[in-house]
């Protein structure tokens, strides 16, 4: 499926969507996730030797957007960390979190409906976890890895999987319940 450019653009009508909201769900920013989206088709296009069959492609897509991802949050977790720091040491004044980042309310069309007003809640949920949570449960929950895969993506062991997505699970459920 590669060698002009108009292979990519039928990958990318085929998989942008997906990948997008694979990003989205576990960085929570529609800047960012749309960044991850575009590095994988980029490194795809930048393959010499490329899988063949479109399950395989699929894959290697998702698998490398997920990925980037949470690279992402890595750079973020160390850049609010150095923030922080200065801001501590009094060298830049305190960050304002009023900002919604959350990139979820321009997804949804239908905010009248019944369920996108409980689609609405649990992506609301969802964003305000921690990003170790929101990272557990989106690639458990609307991925479908198993934990051993989460593991490998994650370089945690399977164990600690289980247990985060657990608690994970508890932490969103609490959530929707307290706000009704």
């Amino acid at each position: 499926m590669k060698g002009t450019s108009c292979d990519i653009d039928t990958l990318y009508d085929r998989y942008s969507r997906r990948l997008f909201h694979t990003a989205l769900r576990i960085v929570g920013d529609a800047m960012e996730a749309e960044e991850a989206m575009q590095d994988a088709f980029l490194k795809f296009a930048r393959m010499r030797s490329c899988p063949q069959t479109a399950p395989q492609i699929e894959a290697w897509l998702v698998k490398t957007c997920v990925r980037g991802a949470i690279d992402r949050l890595r750079r973020r977790r160390k850049r609010a960390s150095f923030l922080s720091e200065l801001s501590e040491s009094g060298r830049l004044p305190a960050e304002d979190k009023s900002r919604d980042e959350s990139g979820w309310s321009e997804l949804l069309d239908d905010s009248a409906g019944e369920a996108a007003v409980r689609v609405a809640r649990i992506k609301a949920g969802l964003n305000e976890l921690p990003d170790g949570c929101r990272l557990i449960l989106s690639l458990c929950l609307f991925e479908g890895y198993d934990y051993a895969e989460i593991a490998e993506i994650t370089g945690l062991k399977t164990s600690s999987v289980r247990s985060q997505y657990t608690r994970a699970k508890g932490k969103l459920l609490e959530k929707l319940q307290r706000d009704g």
